[in-house]
């Protein structure tokens, strides 16, 4: 079930997440948009998420990080990565409002409509770029996760640690950039 929902309004989240056991958050954002900032995605929309979960009694959280996220990046980094800085601060703080959550850390997740895709298909067709992409994909795809493979092993997880099947799963995506 897909509800729409501001991140910035806690009565549209607590509409959103009623009625669910369930929820799974996969909001996140690579860039500053007007609305929203890095930061604001994923710690403060983060950590809301998971207090009002909490105030409802949904059951369990799910909370989508990325994989090499990290507070405090190595000294030979030149310029740290404000989107894994926020993603582990944003962990941080899920796990401060929710102890029980269960956090994921993927690789890189693309799917259909996204920028990495969308980027490649909007050059020329059969330029020899594109194809060394593609090629490069075909070799190296286990560094990529694709968005509905993500979404099945979440569930799968989910109704694995309940013991009953669910009757509401709420997947909180929404496209910032």
């Amino acid at each position: 079930m897909f509800l729409p929902f501001d991140l910035k309004d806690d009565e549209s989240l607590r509409k959103a997440m009623k009625y669910s056991d369930v929820v799974i958050n996969l909001t996140g954002t690579d860039s500053d948009t007007k609305n929203f900032t890095i930061e604001h995605v994923h710690i403060d929309a983060a950590s809301r998420i998971a207090r009002i979960s909490k105030e409802l009694g949904v059951q369990q959280l799910v909370h989508v990080s990325a994989l090499c996220q990290n507070k405090d990046p190595p000294k030979y980094v030149r310029k740290p990565s404000r989107y894994m800085i926020s993603k582990a601060i944003g962990e941080e703080e899920v796990l401060r409002e929710r102890p029980d959550a269960t956090i994921f850390r993927p690789a890189e997740i693309w799917g259909p409509h996204d920028r990495f895709l969308c980027y490649f298909a909007s050059r020329r067709k059969f330029s020899c770029f594109f194809l060394k992409i593609f090629s490069f994909l075909r070799h190296h795809i286990s560094l990529f996760v694709l968005l509905c493979t993500l979404y099945c092993d979440i569930s799968n997880l989910c109704l694995q640690q309940s013991g009953y099947s669910y009757n509401h799963f709420i997947i909180l995506i929404q496209n910032v950039g």
